[in-house]
């Protein structure tokens, strides 16, 4: 059966592709047949008897979801368009919602999807700024966007009209103040929300590897700090502006950050950007020809989250989650994550560093279960642990096919001996086998 276009997510969150028409393995099958309770069908329209309420079961299934095409997950938010289609297309053309079988609501929104997946693409920028002094290449080519500076976004790119959409006023402050740098993202989608969210996935990769390069395994003291300030060296502007070719916003709408404070210095190498450029060219091109790729990106984009964050619990958080990520720990105990996190160190730095694990891992269940604060040197510890290990992902040392093989490999024994023992024993067994399968 091929695959489809429209799929599920697993409990780890990975798309799952029924096997077939019968497959609801998965499925958040209750969640389906609730918000079908809350649809009727009335003088020859589909209509939703309780607005407020379906609307949780909605963003339920929203999360649910997913449009994947060659492997690579889209926009969530299309992939539910499509099953909310293929439900009220359902009710409308049998007049009644008791007899729907969720599998021929799966084939009829896979056959929406896959319609949608054969439209043509149309271009787009967005526009937005960086806390950089200067754009260190004319332009830059990451997962199929084109990101240059622009001398000034007012001469071509406008923001949204005061008087159609209400502006934040600490967004106000920024646009007037700020001294990043304004750069345009060529971007390309079958729809606006794609055509977004593609260039924020390579902003944020962007970004996710210079923060790696400039703060790997740094470590900073503040004293007297009134606003917590983010890990990252590089961030970005608050407000972003979609636009089609012509100049014109899309919708004379934007995207902008709640969370957003206040603007941060201006980062500028001390030795210029020469080493830096050269270091994030070798990076992406180890992610794009990695076995992995795309869990690299979504690891990578994860951790420029976190580094972007100002709350320190939700950094903490952030990057506890790139932890069990990268060793392939997500939804497994505490004690997995920690032995494969240490596997790394030397047999004599083994206790210590997972104690510090496992002082770690109570910092995580006290912020998340008794709402604990955390505070930044949490974050530098997190931290600490990770960055090795995002070099050795990127340089694949191990020879792994994926992020499942390098948590397996971080199971082996720190013993050299044992380690050897085993060689002789895997050894013996090729021999034989080679024998008796001649």
């Amino acid at each position: 059966m091929a695959k489809k276009s429209i799929c599920w997510r697993d409990p780890q969150g990975r798309s799952y592709f029924p096997k077939n028409a019968n497959d609801t393995k998965h499925a958040p099958l209750a969640l389906i047949k609730t918000y079908i309770e809350y649809l009727d069908f009335d003088n020859g329209k589909v209509v939703i008897n309780n607005p407020f309420e379906i609307k949780k079961f909605e963003t339920a299934l929203q999360a649910s979801f997913a449009l994947n095409e060659s492997g690579a997950s889209i926009d969530y938010i299309d992939a539910w368009s499509f099953l909310n289609k293929a439900i009220c297309n359902k009710i409308q053309s049998s007049g009644q919602k008791d007899k729907i079988k969720l599998e021929e609501i799966i084939f009829d929104a896979d056959k929406l999807a896959k319609s949608y997946l054969r439209k043509k693409t149309k271009n787009y920028s967005l526009v937005t700024s960086l806390s950089i002094d200067k754009f260190p290449s004319n332009s830059i080519s990451i997962l199929g966007c084109s990101i240059t500076a622009l001398k000034s976004r007012y001469d071509y790119y406008s923001l949204p009209k005061s008087n159609t959409v209400s502006i934040p006023n600490n967004l106000i402050n920024h646009i007037e103040a700020t001294k990043y740098t304004p750069i345009r993202i060529k971007t390309s989608g079958r729809s606006v929300s794609e055509a977004a969210q593609k260039a924020f996935g390579a902003l944020d990769l962007l970004r996710g590897i210079w923060n790696f390069l400039i703060t790997f395994r740094n470590w900073s003291v503040n004293y007297g700090v009134a606003v917590p300030k983010p890990l990252g060296a590089i961030a970005c502007s608050p407000i972003h502006t979609l636009h089609y070719p012509s100049g014109k916003m899309v919708n004379d709408s934007y995207w902008y950050a709640p969370s957003y404070m206040d603007d941060i210095t201006l980062y500028k190498p001390k030795s210029g950007w020469k080493r830096i450029e050269r270091d994030r060219h070798y990076i992406a091109g180890k992610i794009t020809y990695s076995p992995y790729k795309s869990d690299l990106v979504y690891v990578f984009r994860r951790y420029c989250d976190a580094l972007d964050a100002t709350n320190t619990n939700v950094a903490f958080l952030h990057l506890w989650g790139v932890l069990e990520k990268i060793t392939d720990t997500v939804g497994a105990h505490y004690d997995t994550t920690i032995k494969r996190a240490s596997w790394i160190f030397s047999k004599k730095d083994q206790p210590l560093t997972r104690e510090i694990l496992q002082a770690l891992r109570i910092k995580r269940n006290q912020v998340v279960h008794a709402g604990h604060d955390t505070h930044d040197q949490i974050l530098y510890l997190i931290k600490y642990f990770i960055d090795p290990h995002l070099r050795l992902l990127i340089n694949n040392i191990f020879e792994v096919r994926s992020l499942s093989e390098y948590g397996k490999f971080l199971e082996s024994s720190t013993s050299y001996g044992v380690l050897k023992s085993q060689r002789k024993q895997v050894e013996l067994a090729m021999k034989i086998r080679r024998s008796w399968d001649r």
